[in-house]
């Protein structure tokens, strides 16, 4: 969400309609590219916990449901009035690195300085894992949502180590 509406603020001040337009048209027509010249994604980022560092990938799912790539901002931290934290308040969260491993359904959470966090993604596992049954309101960039809290007071204890402050995943 942040990424959002950094790109929307970018897009609204500093992007030039006109000359938009005249890309779309060159494209369109086929200037400078040939007909059978696919285009190509050159970097695709994922950002499983919002506000934390991207984990690159080569290829990715996408969620069918929501049209998004999938586990993108699929989590987020959120402090003991919970509020989802974000970078420009707490800017050690650029550390924290996720890996999604899609065949073992694990996300690996690593920090400079502490041992690797992994987590389950396997939401039938249950209160085993450390998800809360319950969803708990959740306030993430003005929005009220609903979320759970994911990977219990052993997540809760190395975020908190990490970044100096009492949060949940």
């Amino acid at each position: 969400e942040d990424m959002d509406a950094l790109a929307s603020f970018i897009e609204k001040v500093f992007v030039s309609r006109r000359h938009v337009s005249l890309q779309t048209q060159q494209l369109n027509s086929g200037a400078n590219q040939s007909d059978n010249e696919p285009l190509v994604i050159a970097s695709l980022f994922v950002f499983p916990i919002k506000s934390c560092a991207a984990m690159r990938v080569r290829r990715w799912p996408i969620n069918r449901c929501t049209g998004k790539l999938a586990f993108d901002r699929e989590f987020a931290l959120v402090d003991s009035s919970g509020a989802a934290m974000r970078l420009h308040s707490y800017p050690k969260m650029s550390q924290i690195e996720s890996k999604i491993d899609l065949e073992h359904s694990i996300m690996i959470v690593s920090a400079p300085g502490h041992t690797n966090l992994v987590l389950s993604l396997d939401k039938t596992s249950g209160t085993a894992f450390g998800v809360s049954d319950t969803p708990r309101d959740v306030e993430v960039c003005g929005a009220l949502c609903k979320g759970s809290v994911w990977g219990g007071p052993e997540a809760s204890k190395w975020f908190s180590s990490v970044l100096g402050i009492r949060c949940w995943l």
